[in-house]
């Protein structure tokens, strides 16, 4: 469904997010992203000069290396354009994660590893989006190959590959909160209606 038609305009700034899964020959999995922001005009600053338009005010990347626990066993971050001269001195901190779940709890680990003053504000927004494509990199692919090892039909693959734990998502939108009936039909294990949760 597109938006509405927009009223006349143009264009000022632009910011990208690219997040790419990938599967190694190691049986590792890289999950890369990159995050640009460019704006369409020219102009100048006090610490890099004059901008042309298109040039990138951030140009910054990351790499997840996971295994099929979503355990972080590797981690690299990289800042080619900043806005500050010492932007990139802090990427090193993210190394800190390397050892972590990508489970529940997984954005408190990281606020308080690179969170604030410790980490780069946006380096640590990309890294959440990273997570989340971790679940869609391996998720379906583990369930998939778990049915095809097995020969057991599987209809639903995310809840065969959380069945014996909660699944990260539940309570993290309101669609998946866990009164909701996404949630009883999809992970009735993890299913709780609204008047158990005030009992509680």
């Amino acid at each position: 469904m597109p938006l509405s038609e927009p009223v006349a305009r143009q264009q000022i700034h632009q910011r990208l997010i690219d997040c790419i899964g990938y599967e190694r020959e190691d049986g590792l999995f890289d999950i890369e992203g990159r995050l640009t922001d460019t704006k369409s005009y020219a102009f100048d600053t006090t610490l890099r000069g004059h901008m042309k338009p298109g040039d990138y005010i951030h140009d910054m990347k990351m790499r997840l290396t996971v295994d099929t626990s979503f355990t972080i066993v590797d981690i690299e971050a990289v800042s080619d354009h900043h806005p500050y001269p010492n932007c990139g001195v802090i990427t090193p901190n993210y190394k800190e994660l390397i050892g972590q779940r990508i489970v529940s709890g997984f954005t408190a680990a990281t606020e308080k590893a690179v969170g604030q003053t410790r980490g780069c504000t946006h380096h640590t927004g990309l890294l959440r989006d990273l997570a989340t494509v971790v679940f869609q990199t391996l998720g379906p692919l583990l369930a998939k190959r778990r049915k095809e090892q097995s020969g057991a039909e599987i209809k639903d693959m995310t809840r065969e590959l959380f069945k014996n734990r909660k699944p990260p998502m539940i309570d993290g939108c309101h669609a998946l909160a866990r009164d909701n009936e996404n949630v009883k039909r999809f992970f009735p294990d993890w299913y709780m209606p609204k008047n158990d949760q005030d009992e509680k």
